[in-house]
């Protein structure tokens, strides 16, 4: 019997390990064979563990260069061409204009997911205008968009980049609601505030920065903890010397990113998120599974997490004083109601985010076809 092949196409291994095993799991307990195109990391080793097949593919996501990304699709090209895929899901940014473009010369429908508009569309300039090109070219040829806030989807219909009503919203890559249980922290004195995250301005690291500053000033027992991937391929990015300085000044602690994330969430009383904007952010949903209260930045995809005044609080973009103005609101609060927060938040990912769910989404779109 010949198994119908559904490929993966994403920007790097890690990612895929980080954001799609359990839907890679799900695709394959449905019968069909699963192929991922990615660029070759670390992590290609344990990827090989999971897929069916993998094609490495030389993907630089940051920036436009003309000659390098027709050599990308005509590589992607000759790969689909040689796999014959039932279905091809596309993610982040440059495997959704690519791929589908790949896809529709084969004739293979694409399902594409907007994890989340990224830098390009955040900073205005040439990348901006070549990105929303391409996205208006290509996506015209999607089976399906996914986007993972409203406020996305509405941006990209009110620009005609899609025009036909072929979207749906899905909530983030969803999260696994028995490995991130709650942990109940013991009463103490000292307030623990973590982010996660890719260490890059976008993130909203520099606002954190300042805030902490701020509240360091008023409260001798406030630690606040960044973990996170230091040097990334993102023209944002913010280097390990920077980091060590904001280290060395006992402004922050700082741990690289690890893999496994519960041990740090769980230690932690307050998650914070002060991006510029996301599509949903999966820190804050596993955050959220595990009863954390958040605070978040007032923007597309933290809005989906973080309901204000109920299980966090929301903040202004770009603004330092506002961040620690709800940080200084949360650490003034009483035990019980931080606690009542966290389980609100335990609720909502319960309610939204169960990674079955998600995942189920896409399966039965694959079955339709």
């Amino acid at each position: 019997m010949n198994i119908k092949s559904v490929v993966i196409i994403y920007n790097a291994t890690h990612h895929v390990l980080l954001f799609k095993s359990e839907l890679i799991k799900s695709i394959r307990e449905n019968g069909y064979r699963v192929v991922v195109l990615a660029s070759k990391d670390n992590y290609t080793k344990n990827l090989l563990d999971i897929v069916d097949e993998f094609h490495e593919i030389k993907l630089n996501s940051s920036g436009v260069n003309p000659v390098k990304d027709l050599i990308l699709i005509f590589n992607i090209y000759t790969l689909l061409k040689k796999i014959n895929p039932f279905v091809v899901l596309n993610f982040t940014i440059k495997p959704v204009i690519y791929g589908t473009l790949a896809s529709r010369l084969i004739n293979a429908p694409a399902i594409n997911t907007i994890t989340g508009l990224g830098t390009a569309f955040i900073s205005k300039g040439l990348t901006n205008r070549i990105v929303r090109l391409l996205y208006s070219f290509t996506l015209r040829f999607s089976h399906l968009v996914f986007f993972q806030n409203p406020d996305d989807q509405q941006f990209f219909k009110d620009l005609k980049i899609i025009s036909r009503n072929n979207t749906k919203l899905i909530s983030g890559s969803g999260v696994d609601l028995l490995r991130f249980s709650p942990k109940k922290n013991k009463k103490r004195r000292e307030v623990k505030i973590l982010f996660i995250g890719r260490i890059i301005a976008d993130k909203g690291i520099k606002e954190l920065i300042d805030a902490a500053k701020i509240i360091k000033r008023e409260f001798s027992d406030v630690t606040f903890t960044l973990m996170g991937m230091v040097g990334v391929n993102n023209k944002t990015s913010i280097s390990q010397s920077q980091i060590d300085n904001w280290v060395e000044k006992g402004i922050i602690e700082f741990i690289p990113f690890k893999d496994d994330v519960r041990g740090v969430l769980g230690d932690s009383d307050l998650v914070v998120l002060p991006s510029y904007r996301e599509g949903t952010p999966k820190t804050l949903i596993e955050a959220a599974s595990m009863a954390k209260p958040l605070i978040a930045t007032d923007v597309p995809g933290c809005r989906e997490v973080v309901n204000d005044g109920v299980n966090g609080f929301l903040c202004k973009v770009k603004n330092s004083n506002s961040l620690a103005n709800q940080i200084r609101r949360f650490i003034k609060l009483d035990y019980s109601t931080k606690i009542e927060m966290g389980l609100k938040s335990r609720q909502l990912a319960v309610e939204k985010f169960d990674i079955v769910k998600v995942n189920n989404c896409y399966i039965n779109e694959i079955k339709q076809i």
